[in-house]
């Protein structure tokens, strides 16, 4: 029967399988994220907000919010270029 640890600690398949379902979650955060950061709106200086749909550990979904259109373009086409 196999083995599971996360960091040193021995674990169930199931705590070992929620783990990685939440790593794989939390990387595709923060790749959204990242993309954002530097995305800015050119008429107002703001930085579109980024919010997070649905449970942790679930397929992550993501709501742009933005001040306007262009920002929102701008936001978008960062996003869809990864």
């Amino acid at each position: 029967m196999p083995e599971f640890t996360i960091g040193g600690r021995r674990v169930t398949e199931q705590a070992f399988m929620r783990n990685l379902r939440e790593s794989a979650h939390d990387a595709a955060i923060d790749s959204v994220q990242k993309r954002l950061r530097r995305v800015r709106c050119p008429k107002h200086g703001q930085t579109p907000r980024v919010k997070l749909v649905g449970a942790r550990g679930s397929s992550p979904k993501f709501e742009i919010e933005a001040c306007c259109d262009a920002l929102m373009k701008r936001a978008t086409a960062a996003v869809g270029a990864g």
